[in-house]
């Protein structure tokens, strides 16, 4: 499989926390809904996540916002299927 993805840190100000800011973290990996059987099954796969289609671009996204889940599942999981190329240092960081 070949898509496109990226490892996703970021704040936000929010007026309704105490500290006035959000911190999200995500995993996006995106691919023409073509293959939209494979994509959807990353979810049962990891055991996490959820898989969006838009048509209107014909991509689909695999995404994962918890935290519990990135730390429990997809880090270990990209920990022993190394990520090849230039999103080994996006895994890095």
């Amino acid at each position: 499989m070949s898509a496109e993805g990226c490892f996703y840190v970021g704040s936000y100000k929010v007026s309704d926390r105490s500290l006035g800011v959000r911190i999200e973290v995500r995993l996006e990996v995106a691919q023409h809904t073509r293959d939209e059987l494979l994509m959807s099954s990353l979810v049962s796969y990891l055991g996490c996540g959820k898989y969006e289609k838009r048509n209107y671009q014909d991509l689909g996204y695999y995404r994962v916002f918890n935290f519990a889940d990135i730390h429990g599942k997809i880090l270990p999981f990209f920990q022993e299927h190394k990520v090849r190329g230039v999103k080994w240092n996006d895994f890095r960081d």
